[in-house]
């Protein structure tokens, strides 16, 4: 009886490390990085944003790493926090960077490039990104391409896609059709989530761009917005709906205020952005250097 009593102990010593999680997070995104492991390869990472109103905000960004090789999705938005996540890369990790791909032109995107310049990373960009950066960034996308691009990362592959206007003019989407894994970055919301900065957002155009991203990836398992927690397709649903509920808003306060037109108001006729997507700018082919 002790026998077989010792023996069921060491079988349950030698199983804990088997039934054990491997280290999932790494950091605290307070404290200026986070990077959690989603699956073999398949990484998030997490950093802070201060806003103008004194709160602080975390920013998601992707990594995928296949065979030593790695392509980033955002930079953090400070230097300090950019020199982490490359250390933990070529240190910890020990792969080569191959690409940084800010895929909107706003600082939570490629607010660190210059850090990854320096360390010798090739950074690539839509082409509106790169117009759209130079009236504000100091450094810009090394390299360009206009709608998709596809990256080769060891034995796999990550491609990049412009749906149409949202969040922004140029907001690219990223695409591991290995994990069937969506990031999203701002274009895409966390269920629960606001509109948020809309200072340069095409409101009515932002649902029929999400529903762009629904059709062309019907299968995702995955998906990761640029700020708050991943999902499945229910983030892409969420999305279009807080936006389709924008523009019915609209409408309905644009005929409100039309209905009292004899009641002394002035009438208002509401204009609303017009989606236009040209056929190269959804599928750009190769890259053109700067």
């Amino acid at each position: 009886m002790l026998r077989l009593l010792s023996i069921i102990f060491l079988i349950s010593l030698m199983a804990q490390p088997a039934c054990k999680s491997p280290e999932l997070t790494i950091g605290k995104w307070q404290d200026g990085l986070e990077i959690r492991r989603l699956s073999p390869g398949l990484f998030i990472h997490t950093s802070p944003i201060n806003l103008s109103n004194g709160q602080v905000f975390p920013c998601n960004g992707m990594i995928f790493i296949n065979q030593g090789e790695a392509v980033v999705f955002d930079t953090p938005v400070y230097e300090k926090d950019t020199e982490k996540l490359i250390r933990w890369l070529q240190d910890e990790q020990q792969v080569t960077i191959k690409a940084i791909v800010p895929t909107h032109f706003h600082d939570d995107c490629l607010g660190g490039l210059s850090i990854f310049h320096e360390a010798g990373v090739k950074s690539y960009s839509n082409r509106l990104t790169y117009e759209l950066a130079k009236s504000q960034a100091e450094v810009l996308p090394q390299t360009l391409f206009d709608g998709s691009y596809t990256f080769q990362v060891g034995r796999e592959s990550v491609e990049c896609w412009f749906p149409g206007e949202a969040h922004t003019k140029d907001n690219i989407v990223a695409w591991v059709p290995s994990k069937k894994v969506l990031f999203g970055g701002c274009m895409l919301k966390a269920v629960g989530a606001g509109k948020g900065n809309l200072a340069d957002a095409n409101v009515g155009a932002w649902s029929a761009s999400m529903e762009a991203v629904k059709k062309k990836y019907p299968k995702l398992k995955l998906a990761i917005p640029g700020h708050g927690d991943s999902g499945g397709m229910e983030l892409l649903d969420f999305t279009i709906k807080l936006f389709n509920d924008q523009i019915s808003a609209i409408h309905q306060d644009a005929k409100h205020l039309c209905n009292h037109q004899f009641y002394g108001f002035r009438r208002v006729s509401a204009e609303l952005p017009i989606r236009t997507i040209s056929q190269d700018s959804v599928a750009g082919q190769g890259l053109v250097p700067q």
